[in-house]
């Protein structure tokens, strides 16, 4: 399982079969059937991002890195409602600077700096996903609608993809563009690897922390292939 980008980790096994020698896959083999996305933004896949939607990081009301990530544990782990979700219209979806009861204000202070490393974050680690899009780009494209590697790495295992419907707008956009694409494939009857959609309805990108019940029946779902 990998949350939000964090999903690119776990899927770099799958899109990247020249690094990884054969005979590793081969042990893998017998017992990896599933990788789970839990709540993956665009970014994971590197889609393009619609300049229309508000991006926390080029946000001119925070102009230094630890400013700017303080606005984004707000940003990301609040609640939206968003009208055009079920349409899957991206430009309806629910573009404010701030949502709802963000999850960040359920934590303690212990809580949260055994969470978080605010200053780490926005300088080494934040920074670096848009220059990763190029990759991220290829090794989804490469894991996710490739036939061949489709075929020949690990092709035992399955995907399944967590979606929260009250997530911040990058997340709701990494599921309707992931579901987009892998229906289009299937309709040119292309091999592809299968993907199932689970949605946590009114669940927010740390639905774990606010509803750990929710986040573990959708996990369990997703192991059990409901």
């Amino acid at each position: 399982m990998g949350w939000s980008i964090g999903s690119a980790t776990p899927l770099a096994l799958l899109g990247h079969p020249d690094a990884v020698p054969k005979d590793l896959y081969a042990k893998l083999e017998p017992s990896y059937r599933l990788l789970i996305f839990y709540d993956p933004p665009h970014l994971t896949f590197g889609y393009d991002q619609p300049p229309e939607g508000y991006n926390p990081w080029t946000d001119p009301d925070y102009p230094t890195p630890i400013e700017l990530f303080d606005n984004f544990r707000y940003w990301c782990s609040g609640y939206y409602e968003h009208p055009g979700r079920s349409s899957r219209d991206v430009l309806k979806l629910n573009f404010s600077k701030r949502g709802e009861r963000p999850s960040v204000d359920n934590m303690t202070a212990e809580e949260y700096a055994k969470n978080f490393d605010g200053l780490a974050a926005s300088r080494c680690e934040f920074p670096m996903y848009f220059p990763m899009q190029p990759v991220l780009r290829v090794q989804a494209g490469k894991a996710l609608w490739d036939e061949e590697a489709v075929r020949t790495v690990l092709p035992r295992v399955e995907v399944a993809l967590l979606t929260c419907t009250a997530a911040n707008w990058y997340c709701v956009y990494g599921f309707i563009e992931t579901e987009k694409r892998y229906k289009e494939y299937l309709a040119k009857g292309a091999e592809v690897r299968p993907i199932r959609f689970i949605e946590i309805e009114g669940g927010n990108h740390f639905i774990h922390w606010d509803d750990p019940v929710a986040f573990w029946a959708a996990t369990v779902k997703a192991i059990n292939g409901n």
